[in-house]
């Protein structure tokens, strides 16, 4: 897996720019860190399979951080859900806009999301952007809770679906993933993925 997340690091940071958030923070020391707590990621099948796991996961991560450069949504809002209210308090000095890897948003995301990793995601949402490890956690997290286990990885990489933005919204959201300005969320992780991604070596 190093090899591979090493290629896909260079292939994603060579088309950002200098002064990107992320580039000190969206590390591949931190990746492989945080990957040692999910031994299941990429993890069964092929080679090959393993190896469009790991691509299809950095391609939706460069997809939502614009090539790891941001670490935080840009247009913050409060993203607090009241139909999971109750279940999972908003409180009111905190945003639960998107932040880390994957943008991990909401409030019915960062309670379970604090739970599994072992900090309060209510009270202290910030944490993902503030840690690199808890920061690639969170979207490997995310993304074996809510893709890995629903489609298996051949069908995570056959996915047509535009992005997981779209995934993290509340249901019957269907509008544009409110993100960031200045920067085209129209790219598909498919595109993204042949793009900056480097090729499968059978």
């Amino acid at each position: 897996m190093a090899s591979v997340v090493t290629e896909s690091f260079n292939g994603i940071k060579s088309h950002g720019g200098s002064w990107c958030e992320g580039i000190g923070f969206y590390t591949r020391s931190a990746f492989l860190k945080a990957v040692a707590a999910y031994p299941g990621f990429a993890h069964g099948g092929s080679e090959v399979e393993r190896k469009r796991e790991i691509a299809a996961f950095f391609a939706h991560v460069t997809h939502e951080t614009g090539h790891l450069c941001y670490i935080n949504e840009i247009d913050v809002a409060k993203y607090c859900d009241w139909k999971s209210e109750k279940q999972w308090p908003c409180y009111p000095a905190q945003g639960y806009y998107g932040r880390g890897p994957l943008q991990l948003s909401w409030n019915y995301n960062y309670g379970p999301a604090g739970r599994s990793l072992g900090f309060d995601g209510l009270r202290d949402p910030d944490r993902v952007a503030q840690d690199p490890v808890l920061s690639f956690k969170s979207a490997l997290w995310y993304w074996m809770e809510n893709m890995h286990q629903r489609t298996g990885c051949p069908r995570v990489w056959r996915s047509s679906r535009p992005s997981l933005g779209r995934a993290i919204m509340p249901q019957g959201f269907d509008g544009p993933s409110p993100r960031r300005k200045g920067h085209s969320r129209n790219e598909r992780p498919r595109a993204i993925l042949h793009r900056v991604l480097p090729p499968f070596r059978h």
